[in-house]
């Protein structure tokens, strides 16, 4: 039996003593697992610290955990860097995007147009989707640049050369370019917090804007 545990801790610069919590809590995991007649597999342990880069050189005191210290760590098939900025992630989208991409032109000749634009969801917008809200940030970050795909896919399907004029092909089939498509989203998640369409807890991160003076 495999189990993925995720721990979190946050602390400022001048309270590294924080990190002895961290310590002490992997201590009562191994125990506990031990105990239970499991194991940690050290192996597969990874630790990601999140803080400005000239703050990192500052993170010590890891101890024996210092060797599991990763530049990236993938969660929920998100990759995660350091600054947060997800690069390591869309880079990772565009060339599985672009893979499956090649792979769906080759069967465009024996597909009709609905079955193509079935095939495209499924295998290129799933992805542009997934966990895309991450993408929005209070650190006002660059939009995501997945490379041109819905471009592509849009051009793929219309079966049109990639010279033509791509706004009207995104109007015809509806799609939002993938920036917008990130905004959407989240307008549509707030929109159902709103008005108890969504879980709870979604409505509790939600503070209605009050103008300053009323």
């Amino acid at each position: 039996m495999q189990m993925t545990s995720q721990l979190y801790i946050s602390f400022k610069p001048h309270e590294m003593s924080k990190l002895q919590l961290l310590h002490t809590c992997l201590d009562s995991i191994k125990t506990w697992m031990a105990g239970s007649f499991l194991q940690l597999n050290e192996d597969k342990t990874e630790i990601l610290i999140c803080a400005p880069d000239k703050l990192v050189p500052k993170v010590r005191d890891l101890g024996q955990l210092a060797s599991h210290t990763k530049p990236s760590v993938r969660s929920l098939s998100v990759t995660f860097d350091p600054a947060l900025t997800l690069d390591s992630q869309v880079r990772s989208l565009v060339r599985s995007s672009f893979f499956h991409l090649r792979n769906i032109a080759k069967l465009s000749p024996i597909l009709s147009c609905s079955e193509l634009e079935t095939v495209l969801h499924t295998f290129i917008f799933s992805r542009l989707d997934y966990c895309n809200s991450f993408h929005v940030s209070e650190q006002n970050l660059p939009e995501p640049s997945t490379g041109g795909s819905e471009c592509l896919s849009a051009q793929l399907l219309t079966r049109t050369s990639k010279h033509t004029h791509i706004t009207p092909l995104l109007l015809q089939f509806q799609w939002l370019p993938v920036n917008f498509r990130v905004h959407f989203k989240i307008m549509v998640l707030v929109y159902r917090a709103l008005h108890g369409q969504a879980p709870p807890y979604f409505g509790a991160l939600l503070r209605p804007y009050t103008p300053a003076g009323t």
